[in-house]
């Protein structure tokens, strides 16, 4: 849908929309279908407010730079993607001037698909492909396509095809292709057992080629020999270390990957790992900074993913690397704005916070946070430890308390694999054994867990957490910045010192210690029960039962 703005005509782009991203109110703007590729379909960008009103003033400034983007990401679309575009266009009226029509085809509209599977899948419709349509082709496929007359009778060489790739029609085509997996197949697995058998039949591919089609010209033979090669450029090394390491979880994976292609950024693709030094990471450190406004911890776990692509390569053996070229890097702290820690919540702000059961409407705080609340703050349990609870941790003691069982949870390190009581002015507001709480109300839990958020890629419910426990906090009067969900933990640590409990239990019941992995049944260190009586002394005037 084409749209006027301002009196300027712009085409192709769709009209905006005023959305919430964040807490924040964007401007945001679908994407032209060429810019769509593997990205978010929107481009939303904030106005810096909640409020309406205001978000309506900077309207024209917002979308404007919107609009601006998607012109900048246009110019730097390679040329022969829009030949692609032009092609594709053409191919489609080709196939309908020749009845065809099938609803399938509409597959071959995507720019971004490679032009000999077009051409392959025109010609295998036995469809001549005119001149004018030849001429938006590329190099490469222009001299495939005139391979495609060319069906030999099945040889040797096809049998051997048959054998090792499954393929049943053999031509020319497919035999380039069957060549290129092979050889990718190869420097992916050099120590393949068919490794021999494999190099025999694509030799026997090649001889057959060659001596039907005037495959392999210069170019092919200088193609072949760069992926015979381990290219050991950082982009190449990058990627591979993504695809191939052994990934604990998707978060991790995710946040090395984004790293990793921002150092690209600095250092260039191209740019060979023997030739990094710790100057790369000062200079990685120092974009951070400027570019990103990053945090000096953001720089720090930044510089720490890409140490680990080191790391990685140094084992691989394929690389000219053998030790870590970073090493200590002394003055890594001097980059990126200091951390801020969580500020805990003042008194009347607790008293405010938990007294939200008592209001009407939107203002009142549902069951299922006011639970997950009183949990944080009786217990310290860290957000995504309280919001994965299952009944089968939660533990009844030979006295009859409970406590709730972290040694085999989804925690966030060791030490936070603990024995963590339950205290008296919590146990009340938990329901009963086997059931839920969700935002509607209690009900029997089907998977054993105590609430219902969602989990992530990863198993984890911290993020849904965070956003239902945030929108409680916002209605908080004089909240600022720094206090989170995460504040409770402070709140916590304070009151416990305020009663006299030593730091080294005060660690053990929020896990900053060495943890319980070790221990027996009570653990190590303070035992459980010690922990049950420090919780106990600590008064909490605002936890109550949620209103019938």
């Amino acid at each position: 849908m084409a749209v006027v703005w301002e009196g300027h005509w712009v085409k192709d782009y769709h009209e905006p929309r005023l959305v919430k991203h964040r807490g924040k109110l964007h401007w945001a703007v679908t994407k032209p279908k060429d810019l769509q590729k593997r990205t978010d379909p929107d481009k939303k960008l904030s106005t810096g407010t909640t409020d309406e009103v205001v978000a309506e003033e900077r309207k024209h400034e917002v979308v404007a730079k919107i609009y601006k983007s998607f012109d900048e990401a246009r110019a730097k679309i390679d040329p022969q993607i829009k030949r692609n575009e032009e092609f594709l266009a053409k191919v489609m009226e080709l196939l309908a001037s020749h009845g065809h029509t099938d609803p399938r085809l509409k597959s071959l509209k995507n720019p971004f698909l490679e032009q000999d599977d077009i051409v392959r899948a025109v010609h295998a419709l036995d469809i001549t492909i005119p001149d004018d349509m030849i001429a938006l082709l590329s190099d490469e496929t222009k001299h495939w396509l005139k391979t495609l007359p060319y069906i030999g009778d099945k040889t040797e060489a096809d049998i051997e095809a048959e054998k090792l790739f499954g393929t049943k029609d053999f031509d020319v085509m497919s035999t380039m292709k069957q060549m290129q997996e092979g050889m990718e197949f190869l420097m992916k697995n050099p120590d393949a057992p068919d490794k021999e058998l494999i190099k025999g039949g694509l030799k026997e591919l090649a001889k057959n080629l060659a001596q039907n089609t005037g495959w392999p010209t210069e170019a092919d033979k200088a193609l072949a020999a760069r992926l015979q090669q381990t290219t050991s450029s950082i982009s190449a090394v990058g990627k591979r270390y993504i695809k191939e390491n052994k990934w604990r979880r998707e978060r991790t994976k995710s946040g090395a990957a984004k790293a990793i292609e921002r150092f690209f950024k600095v250092v260039g693709a191209e740019t060979d790992i023997a030739d990094i030094d710790a100057k790369d990471a000062y200079e990685f450190a120092r974009w951070m900074e400027v570019e990103e406004q990053a945090a000096n911890k953001s720089i720090k776990s930044g510089l720490s993913y890409v140490k680990g692509m080191f790391s990685w390569a140094i084992t691989k053996k394929d690389y000219d690397i053998t030790e870590e070229p970073w090493g200590k890097l002394s003055k890594i702290g001097n980059y990126g704005k200091p951390e801020q820690s969580y500020i805990p919540f003042e008194k009347q702000q607790l008293v405010e916070l938990f007294d939200l059961v008592n209001r009407t409407g939107t203002g009142k705080m549902n069951r299922r946070e006011h639970l997950l609340l009183s949990i944080l703050i009786t217990t310290g349990c860290r957000l995504d430890e309280a919001a994965l609870l299952c009944w089968n941790n939660i533990i009844e003691h030979e006295e009859g308390w409970h406590y709730i069982d972290l040694r085999t949870a989804l925690v966030k390190n060791t030490g936070s694999q603990r024995l963590l009581p339950i205290p008296k002015c919590l146990w009340p507001l938990l329901p009963q054994r086997g059931h839920r709480v969700a935002v509607e109300g209690i009900s029997n839990s089907p998977d054993g867990r105590l609430f219902d958020y969602s989990l992530d890629k990863d198993g984890k419910a911290a993020r849904a957490a965070s956003q239902a426990c945030g929108r409680q906090l916002k209605k908080i009067d004089g909240l600022k910045p720094k206090q989170v969900t995460h504040s409770l933990r402070g709140n916590l640590k304070d009151l416990l010192y305020d009663v006299g409990i030593p730091k080294e239990l005060n660690d053990y019941i929020t896990g900053h210690s060495q943890g319980d992995v070790a221990g027996d049944r009570y653990g190590v260190g303070h035992n459980v029960k010690v922990r049950y009586e420090a919780l106990n002394k600590v008064h909490h005037p605002y936890i109550k039962q949620y209103p019938a």
